[in-house]
């Protein structure tokens, strides 16, 4: 919490106008009432509203999951196909495996997310990228 505090404050002194922030029921999110904020509001979401109203948990962090398993078990595949024992990844190819499943994400898949949250203006969202292509990850 206190790292929290430290971020609130340094975030508050960045501002040069009023900002709110929208905050989860993290618990290390404390309400930073007692920091005499000049320019950040802070305001605490009801619980399980996140998935509805943050792109990342409307679909982007599903679809980088799903493309980390698929790294990660075509390696052990591979591993049993030559034979060898399925051994636990070091943090090198944790980090591989991670960039390539962000890689795999597409731009369709993010301007998807942010559109289903409605978060932002119609406006905003066609601004993104024309991507025509459809992204079977977000179809369910």
């Amino acid at each position: 919490m206190e790292k929290w505090n430290e971020w609130l404050r340094w975030l508050d002194n960045q501002l040069t106008e009023r900002l709110l922030l929208l905050i989860d029921n993290c618990p290390a999110h404390a309400d930073g009432s007692s920091l005499g904020l000049k320019n950040l509001q802070l305001e605490f979401i009801s619980p399980n509203t996140m998935s509805h109203i943050q792109p990342c948990d409307a679909g982007i962090i599903r679809n980088f999951k799903v493309n980390y398993r698929k790294f990660s078990v075509s390696k052990w595949v591979r591993n049993l196909d030559e034979g060898e024992v399925i051994k636990k990844l070091t943090i090198k190819e944790a980090v591989e495996i991670i960039a390539d499943a962000w890689n795999l994400v597409k731009p369709v898949t993010i301007k998807n997310c942010w559109q289903r949250t409605k978060i932002l203006p119609e406006e905003a969202t066609h601004s993104f990228a024309n991507e025509t292509e459809i992204d079977e990850s977000m179809k369910a």
